[in-house]
């Protein structure tokens, strides 16, 4: 699971720079307006393994999910179950086992199912990290708010 996690972290911080390569030289960008769009602009996969995507449709499919359970989880399981039953009724499909695997290995998920906190964190370990090694920061985003930001080869952020 663990694999999966850092996958999809990679993933996000690609998209990330796509959507910095992507603004016009001199336009600024938030870092919450960046997270926001690279959560919502879809993800490449779900990043789960079948066997507890498979789990957890069933948990889904008998209603019994605790009720304090991540909200965005939920959203994702529900997408996963929603496209399975598409699979299902749209292609013939028998079983959730086959419609499962179809929308898992076909299928791109509608947005990164993380928190704008967590994505925010991720960017700020990559530049801490980044700097590190080469005494420059890739991305700058803010610490703290307030802080005044410079632009770098990718975008400029702004608060």
């Amino acid at each position: 699971m663990l694999e999966f996690i850092k996958t999809r972290d990679r993933d996000f911080i690609a998209k990330c720079r796509k959507i910095c390569d992507g603004l016009y030289p001199g336009e600024h960008i938030s870092c919450h307006e960046l997270v926001y769009r690279a959560i919502t602009n879809g993800a490449p996969s779900y990043y789960v393994t079948f066997d507890y995507a498979y789990r957890m449709l069933r948990t889904m499919r008998r209603d019994r999910l605790p009720p304090g359970y991540n909200p965005l989880k939920r959203l994702m399981w529900t997408e996963i179950a929603e496209k399975a039953d598409h699979y299902k009724s749209q292609m013939g499909i028998k079983t959730d086992t086959e419609a499962l695997s179809m929308v898992l290995a076909r299928n791109c998920a509608s947005q990164f199912f993380i928190t704008p906190n967590y994505a925010i964190r991720l960017i700020q370990q990559l530049n801490h990290d980044h700097k590190i090694k080469h005494n420059t920061p890739l991305l700058y985003v803010p610490y703290r708010m307030g802080m005044q930001l410079k632009p770098t080869r990718f975008c400029q952020l702004a608060i």
